[in-house]
């Protein structure tokens, strides 16, 4: 009698920690902050730091283009030009950004 006792409290305690394991289970994968969740963060963020670098790059080409209409005098005199449709026809409006 006694050894069907202690396998009876076996299977109990085997059948409660099965039952804790699953829970445990379904909310590293399903809950709100699960694997599944944290999978699709990191993909967006990957997306946004993509498209961050793109805007850092376009930011450093205007910062560029910005110092040399300040600083060389042919470079802003032909930019207004262009602005303004003075190119003539044999002319081509051309910027050299000189990278830092």
């Amino acid at each position: 009698m006694a050894i069907q006792s202690i396998e009876t409290r076996q299977k109990i305690v085997i059948l409660i920690l099965s039952l804790v394991f699953i829970q445990v289970v379904i909310q590293l994968f399903f809950a709100e902050e699960g694997l599944r969740s944290t999978y699709n963060l990191s993909k967006r963020r990957e997306a946004s730091l993509s498209k961050l670098r793109i805007i850092e790059a376009a930011n450093q080409q205007l910062e560029n283009e910005i110092v040399g209409l300040k600083t060389n005098p042919k470079t802003l005199e032909e930019h207004v030009r262009y602005q303004m449709g003075m190119i003539g026809n044999q002319e081509k409006f051309v910027i050299l950004v000189h990278g830092s």
